[in-house]
């Protein structure tokens, strides 16, 4: 654990080594805790070889036979704001001083200057501050609140350098890297992406809409764990990653295919990476510029690819399905093509028999022909692809982004069009949400409350048993998870088909009420739909609550009290008949006991010793029955005294 103390920096990882990832970090700790390195890293020809005298910034040079001989303390030492490194060398001496010899000339930087720090005190912090979180707080801060343009003043845009790509003077993201938009030469910096693309989970996992698998039960829990955020149900597009230290959501996350990478987390409009364009208005640019980086229009050792009559030259080599295609000679499209699809290479693919060039089928730079139907996945299952869509451009697409809401083929065929076949299947099905009805619809979470009706009956767009819009009803995000349940059951129940029960409801007013207020046995909507065992079935109790029978969760006191919480009186004389406890009573404590009161209250009943159903043998012979006293309870249940809207069933 690493831990912040003010006036003293701690620099970590400043050994020398021929070879290292990082090295010189400091460590910034956010306030809920998460530890985030600040590093120096090394460009590919370089190495670390720093054997330096003398110390920087009027740092005070001094050897360990002096400290010894003046007692100074290993903590003090640290204290100076040097490095983890040399303070354990100094305190591995002072402990054991038979270590150093006479003639040693180690030495440690004491750095006086405020601000300074590092092994040789050769580094110093901005904004005249002394502590290195505020000195981060302080650029954020600048970064939201300043002149955008001034932006990479503390930083620089990174480069993928896996892949060489110097000649073609491009500088990618890494999240540019299987994004399904080839830029490297022959599509190398998409190869074998189709293996995360058509990739299938384990059934308790959650599949997240690029194909990466998470436990189900990070699924809708108000933390992003997914890398491309389909996990939660996010409102933005990482606009604020750009003023937050925020490593995990924001370092690794990744744009949609329809949208631009920043960098940094945030993501933005495809049109609006292309600045010089004039056929479509662009959006907001990246806070940090990178959308503005390597731009061939800005060269000034290559003419601008665009010309005056509208039109752009076409020449090269590019990856389609089924071959490989090379250009024989510069071909001219309209310049608005490029603009209108992110994907334009499939677009190029489809154009490739009017252009001159020559199409290469036994070439190992080429897609699938038949989308990998016939390959297995990691787990081995075979790829949920269907090859039927996407017939204009020919991409090949997971099975499970048809109907999604996203426009993942460039006629938009994915969406639009009628599929006899529900493709929405397997473990996805219960994570998508599917509108209540046949429309085989495959929703992603982000699709609820966007503001456009995406199913036919408005279900993503108003909650479906208050009438509200669901942008209201759902409150689960980070720091506020306090809906995610409700939310959870609300997408699993949408792909049942029929539900009559439900019907009626629409015709009857409602009002908005709290998720916590389903299923607790009382009615708080006029329809009673609040308490429908036909819903609260899926309902998920508190570790501490009781599972009726129906679904509905009390109080584990209520059992056994003498009085019906649960609407078919399984917390009282029908718990009895209960064989097998449900997964969740299974681990209730003190459920036991409880079923000992029931046995101990109902035996003592009046028939008790034949109409009473504690014995086994006295079910088989007997029709069990009710007490009438009970039963005529539930003509006066507005005065039960727990609630004047208790539930029992006549």
């Amino acid at each position: 654990m690493v831990t912040p103390i003010y006036g003293r920096i701690l620099l970590y990882n400043t050994e020398n080594k021929t070879t290292v990832e990082k090295f010189d970090c400091v460590y910034y700790v956010t306030d809920d805790g998460q530890e985030i390195p600040y590093c120096q890293r090394l460009s590919a020809n370089q190495h670390i070889d720093r054997n330096w005298n003398e110390c920087q910034n009027q740092g005070e040079r001094i050897l360990f036979h002096d400290l010894i001989s003046k007692g100074i303390e290993p903590n003090e030492v640290l204290s100076w704001s040097s490095s983890i490194e040399i303070a354990d060398i100094y305190a591995s001496i002072f402990y054991n001083q038979s270590l150093i010899e006479k003639n040693d000339h180690q030495y440690v930087c004491k750095c006086i200057k405020p601000g300074t720090f590092g092994k040789y005190c050769q580094y110093q912090l901005t904004h005249d501050v002394t502590a290195f979180n505020a000195a981060i707080n302080i650029q954020f801060k600048q970064k939201e609140t300043g002149d955008s343009w001034n932006t990479q003043k503390y930083g620089k845009i990174l480069c993928y350098e896996t892949l060489s790509l110097q000649s073609y003077k491009l500088c990618l993201d890494w999240r540019e890297i299987c994004d399904g938009n080839p830029q490297y030469i022959n599509g190398l910096d998409e190869e074998n992406c189709d293996k995360l693309e058509f990739n299938e989970c384990e059934d308790d996992e959650f599949r997240c809409t690029n194909g990466m698998c998470i436990p189900e039960e990070f699924w809708l829990d108000g933390v992003y764990d997914c890398m491309d955020w389909s996990d939660e149900y996010n409102i933005d597009l990482g606009q604020s990653c750009s003023f937050q230290a925020k490593p995990i959501e924001c370092d690794e996350h990744l744009c949609h295919s329809n949208t631009y990478s920043c960098g940094d987390g945030q993501c933005i409009e495809w049109f609006t990476r292309l600045v010089f364009q004039r056929e479509v208005s662009p959006g907001k640019d990246c806070y940090n510029k990178r959308n503005l980086n390597y731009m061939c229009e800005a060269s000034q050792d290559q003419p601008s690819w665009t010309l005056e009559d509208g039109l752009f030259g076409v020449t090269g080599q590019i990856k389609c399905r089924g071959y490989h295609f090379s250009t024989i000679k510069t071909e001219y499209l309209p310049l608005a093509l490029v603009f209108s699809i992110r994907h334009m290479h499939y677009f190029l693919c489809a154009m490739s028999e009017y252009i001159n060039g020559y199409r290469d089928n036994s070439s190992r730079f080429q897609y699938e022909k038949n989308c990998w139907n016939e390959f297995r996945t990691f787990n081995d299952r075979p790829y949920a692809v269907f090859s039927g869509v996407c017939n204009t451009s020919r991409e090949c697409i997971s099975q499970y982004r048809i109907h999604d809401g996203y426009h993942d083929c460039i006629d938009k065929e994915d969406d639009f069009k009628h599929f006899e076949k529900d493709y929405c299947t397997g473990n996805v099905k219960r994570h998508r949400f599917q509108c209540f009805h046949n429309e085989h619809k495959c929703l992603s979470i982000s699709y609820l409350g966007s503001g456009k009706n995406e199913c036919s009956n408005g279900y993503d767009e108003i909650w479906y048993d208050t009438g509200n819009a669901i942008a209201q009803e759902i409150n689960c995000h980070e720091g506020n998870d306090a809906g995610c349940g409700r939310l959870r059951e609300y997408i699993r129940l949408s792909s049942i088909s029929n539900i009559s029960l439900l019907e009626r409801q629409d015709k009857m007013p409602t009002h908005q009420i709290s998720f916590y207020v389903y299923c607790n046995s009382f009615w708080d909507l006029n329809n009673h739909i609040d308490e429908s065992s036909f819903a609260c079935k899926y309902w998920t109790c508190q570790h501490y609550e009781y599972e009726c029978q129906t679904g509905q969760r009390i109080q584990l006191d209520w059992v056994c009290d003498g009085e019906w919480d649960c609407a078919d009186a399984s917390d009282e004389e029908a718990i009895v008949l209960i064989n097998t406890w449900s997964a969740h009573n299974a681990n209730l404590s003190g459920l036991n006991n409880k079923v000992k009161e029931c046995r101990k209250r109902y035996s003592q009943s009046p028939f008790s010793t034949k109409c009473n159903t504690s014995s086994m043998k006295n079910r088989s012979i007997y029709m069990p029955i009710i007490q009438i006293n009970l039963l005529f309870s539930t003509l006066a249940f507005q005065q039960s005294i727990k609630s004047n809207n208790r539930i029992i069933n006549k």
